[in-house]
């Protein structure tokens, strides 16, 4: 390589501000310099596999050191006949244009960049840490696709405060939500519990009462039912009974006849009552009244077996007293008509009675 500034066809330039400044000096004015460059950063001496720190004549000793030890085992001869052998040849080349330059921004792009890493138009120098002369020629750069906005660092600065800004945001949310978690958990095991001892005390009072009672849902499956309610149904219904305890998600049409099953499809359609209607259960006769719980959805039987002493003498107290009640209402009725019929007559007999005093008078 010819060293001589006249004839030579290649330029050598050391250290990161010239490398940059002699970038875009080719870069603006190639056709005029039209050399080789060679750019480095810091002194040969320095390149790949070298310590950083040390001194630079122990440096250069070594380096003289290594080509004194290849040299004594260089064949002047060999490599003089190799010379001339490839004297000849043609090592000239075509280069074809090839502009691999990305276009540039627009500079509605570039003034976006600015504003997102915080800088303005008049920021011409900047800190230089991202290796660019100015802020400008970086946000030119990210504007281009060249780099990205984090080989800033105030830009980086700013968005690793952010992150931790968020996280810490995040991380007091996530506290929170852990606490109203909890809480939740906490009182959705109290209710829990409180609905189990309201069940557990539900179901001991079902067991208590005489009458058989039943509950059932809109497919007419039964949710709960009382070991009365299976009494009275028979001994297929005990039977079941054992195996799944208070029939639970027994379907009621293959429990009960047809008739008593419309009372309950009646009732959940209609969310109407039915009270004390008796019904034939084969040769037993029975007093059912339904009533809706959750209209359309949940309904609600009780059963009395009209065979079961205690109920028969309550159900024939309860319908005397109907009787007695509705004889005194007709007793009623009919005395004040007959009321009403004395009175008629009394005020037409003194009508009368006056009329024929009058004509005596006269006479």
């Amino acid at each position: 390589m010819d060293e001589n500034l006249l004839t030579a066809s290649m330029v050598s330039v050391e250290g990161k501000d010239e490398m940059i400044d002699a970038i875009a000096e080719f870069d603006h004015k190639i056709s005029s310099i039209q050399k080789h460059l060679a750019v480095s950063y810091g002194n040969s001496l320095d390149g790949p596999g070298i310590t950083r720190h040390g001194e630079r004549l122990y440096k250069e000793y070594l380096v003289t050191r290594y080509a004194n030890k290849r040299i004594q085992n260089f064949f002047r001869v060999e490599w003089y006949d190799n010379l001339q052998r490839y004297l000849e040849l043609d090592l000239s080349c075509v280069f074809t244009l090839d502009d691999r330059r990305p276009p540039e921004p627009p500079q509605e792009k570039i003034m976006e960049v600015l504003a997102l890493l915080g800088k303005s138009e008049t920021d011409a120098t900047g800190c230089k840490e991202c290796g660019y002369r100015s802020c400008r020629e970086f946000a030119y750069d990210v504007a281009a696709g060249l780099t990205i906005p984090e080989m800033c660092i105030s830009y980086a600065m700013k968005n690793t405060l952010n992150y931790l800004e968020s996280l810490h945001d995040m991380n007091e949310k996530l506290a929170h939500a852990r606490k109203s978690l909890r809480e939740s958990e906490e009182k959705t095991r109290l209710e829990k519990e409180s609905a189990l001892q309201a069940s557990e005390l539900t179901n001991a009072m079902l067991e208590k009462l005489r009458s058989g009672v039943v509950i059932v849902d809109n497919m007419l499956k039964i949710v709960k039912a009382n070991m009365t309610f299976t009494t009275i149904l028979g001994d297929d219904a005990i039977q079941i009974n054992e195996v799944i305890p208070g029939l639970v998600g027994a379907d009621l049409n293959r429990l009960i006849p047809n008739n008593l099953v419309s009372l309950f499809s009646y009732v959940l359609k209609d969310n109407e009552s039915i009270e004390n209607r008796d019904v034939l259960l084969g040769e037993n006769l029975l007093n059912v009244s339904i009533f809706p719980i959750v209209k359309g959805k949940v309904a609600g039987g009780i059963i009395r077996d009209m065979r079961a002493p205690e109920v028969q003498r309550a159900e024939v107290v309860n319908r005397i007293t109907e009787v007695i009640d509705r004889n005194l209402e007709m007793v009623q009725k009919i005395g004040f008509l007959l009321g009403e019929g004395a009175t008629d007559i009394e005020h037409m007999l003194n009508s009368i009675i006056e009329f024929y005093k009058g004509e005596n008078n006269k006479k």
